[in-house]
């Protein structure tokens, strides 16, 4: 697979989420799923939350990666059997549900032909998470996905807007034992790519949820209230 540098399904940013709004408001809220990975930020997960909470979308997942089982060791030392670094914040913004991992509702409603339009917020980079997902989705009407990589899952979206790497954006992660753990941008994004919590908040702009971008730590602020 190669990195996503330009957005698919439109001529720029700013037409690709017009399209994902104006599909939300087509399908209605209970046609309409939201996804996201434990890939993202503490900051980018409450801004998904809070935009299905807008649309009053109650299909939320959230999908990870996990191989093996847990290790501890006497010196208090643990190796997590879930290899993406933001699980517990998912839990601490979504809860340690049935969503967690499976999907749980948005894979049920796809399944059954309930659910017509699904926008996904992915960045784990591994392809048979891609592919399972691909799997998984390529029946909805509509599929918009934000994504660092070009895919057949990509390839079956209507809109895909390219996301940003971890050493591309702000954000917060909240380790394994607690606490948290700032990033910082290292690298200028190329191209189209964003980070998905601007393009997040660009889709709340849309909806009327709020007027300007916010910074991660202003949003961090917000979360906490």
């Amino acid at each position: 697979d190669r990195r996503l540098t330009k957005v698919k399904g439109a001529a720029a940013s700013e037409e690709a989420v017009r399209a994902i709004h104006t599909a939300i408001g087509k399908y209605g809220p209970g046609r309409v799923a939201m996804v996201i990975s434990t890939w993202q930020t503490l900051e980018e997960m409450y801004l998904l939350r809070k935009l299905a909470e807008r649309h009053r979308i109650g299909a939320v997942g959230v999908i990870t990666l996990e191989r093996g089982e847990r290790k501890a060791f006497k010196s208090g030392f643990a190796i997590a059997a879930d290899k993406t670094p933001n699980r517990r914040g998912a839990e601490l913004i979504f809860g340690n549900g049935p969503t967690l991992g499976d999907m749980g509702k948005v894979a049920e409603g796809v399944r059954k032909g309930e659910i017509k339009a699904v926008i996904l917020v992915n960045g784990i980079p591994d392809e048979k998470v891609r592919e399972n997902l691909a799997t998984a989705l390529e029946k909805v009407e509509f599929l918009a996905v934000v994504d660092i990589m070009q895919s057949r899952l990509t390839d079956l979206a209507r809109v895909a807007l390219p996301g940003a790497a971890w050493v591309e954006k702000d954000g917060t992660f909240i380790k394994e034992m607690g606490g948290r753990q700032k990033i910082r941008r290292a690298y200028m994004p190329e191209g189209d790519v964003a980070p998905e919590g601007d393009i997040l908040q660009s889709l709340l702009i849309a909806a009327g949820e709020r007027l300007t971008q916010l910074q991660p730590k202003r949003i961090v602020t917000a979360q906490g209230s």
